[in-house]
């Protein structure tokens, strides 16, 4: 009966590949607040990479411009790069 230890190696084990758990955190974050923020800080526990995902939504009224929930979003992570530039995505 054959085992694992008479199977040939198929790769060297320095050449492991690595994955990253990457997560995306869509809304339309207007205001971004202080419960959003802790939700991606605490995922970075949990994921390698964040992306925030910025929803425009054209019939919706906002308080702030996308450009500005931007800018928020991004001077809230300025120190941490595991938190991708924020996207902008259409809701229709």
């Amino acid at each position: 009966m054959k085992t694992i230890n008479d199977l040939p190696l198929l790769l060297p084990l320095t050449s492991k590949k690595i994955f990253m758990k990457r997560a995306i955190f869509p809304g339309t974050f207007d205001p971004f607040t202080i419960g959003h923020y802790s939700i991606v800080k605490r995922g970075l526990n949990i994921f390698d990479e964040i992306i925030i995902a910025i929803g425009k939504n054209q019939s919706k009224k906002t308080l702030f411009s996308v450009e500005k929930r931007i800018n928020i979003v991004e001077q809230a992570f300025r120190d941490e790069n595991r938190v991708n530039r924020p996207l902008v995505c259409l809701f229709f």
